[in-house]
């Protein structure tokens, strides 16, 4: 059943990415293109547009560039040399993904299909590695025109408001809130945590987590994030038990990986216990206001 299941995602996104390239080679001859947008009832910003969207499949992004661009400046190509290692999945610090994109520059260059292939992010990676082969042709690199749209995402968004808002330092650092060199991974700490207390038998990574952690700061039931977790493993429809992604030998029960769900949504209070009072504060406001009718 999983394999099918793998099949027909695979099948799906292979459609989807034909669709985009074909919606694309149409849209071609067009000097720009307007989205038209909407915001949602939380004041979030979204763009309309079938397939050739920003805010569609990676592949769709790949494809889009500013209208106008502007000329990069040295700033801007650390920035771009930052992106581009982090498409490729180079997270620990600035420095080194800078060091890594100057160590695979002739590569980046050449446009090597073996580089591009092992990338996190193969569509935006391949886009990067474009644009920087066009900057670091021309006469004057600083003075490149570029108009790729360079993504910077926060690292959980809603524990970053919580932290400026209990001004609480050591939790503004776990999620990259100060100015520091090194990338701190919230995600990672509460996997590590997990798997060095509760000796599973297996290693909890961050992917299993991610979701529970970035959703608990909105009030993600218990029941939803156990969802989320379990998603994250494979089922075993003879056994009837789930297995890590890259472990088959593990197995593991429906109410196990609810217990273990239980634990991980607790856990980073746990490591910053200043957020337990402003996100139960949060919740109590919630009821009041449902009590209230508001």
């Amino acid at each position: 059943g999983y394999c099918v299941s793998k099949l027909k995602s695979i099948g799906s996104s292979i459609k989807l990415c034909n669709n985009i390239l074909a919606t694309a080679w149409l849209l071609k001859p067009a000097k720009e293109l307007y989205y038209p947008m909407f915001i949602d009832w939380r004041g979030r910003f979204y763009s309309k547009g079938e397939y050739v969207n920003y805010q569609s499949h990676k592949a769709s992004l790949a494809l889009l560039k500013f209208s106008k661009g502007l000329p990069i400046t040295s700033m801007g190509i650390l920035y771009l040399k930052y992106y581009g290692a982090n498409l490729y999945g180079i997270g620990t610090s600035n420095e080194h993904r800078v060091a890594w994109v100057d160590e695979h520059h002739q590569s980046i260059m050449n446009l090597d299909i073996d580089l591009i292939s092992k990338a996190k992010n193969v569509p935006l990676f391949a886009a990067f590695c474009i644009e920087y082969k066009n900057c670091f042709t021309c006469a004057s690199p600083n003075n490149f025109i570029s108009a790729l749209p360079v993504v910077v995402d926060c690292t959980c968004n809603g524990l970053q408001h919580l932290a400026a808002m209990v001004a609480d330092v050591a939790i503004a650092k776990s999620v990259n809130l100060l100015p520091e060199n090194i990338i701190h991974d919230i995600y990672k700490t509460v996997a590590q945590k997990i798997t060095k207390e509760c000796k599973l038998g297996f290693t909890v990574d961050r992917s299993m987590v991610k979701k529970v952690v970035m959703t608990v700061p909105y009030n993600v039931t218990l029941y939803s994030a156990a969802e989320y977790f379990i998603s994250t493993f494979k089922y075993n429809p003879e056994t009837q038990t789930y297995s890590p992604e890259n472990d088959s030998s593990v197995s593991i029960t429906y109410k196990e990986l609810h217990t273990l769900c239980s634990v991980v949504y607790k856990a980073f209070f746990k490591i910053h216990p200043a957020l337990k009072n402003v996100v139960e504060y949060f919740k109590a406001i919630a009821d009041l206001m449902t009590d209230c009718n508001c």
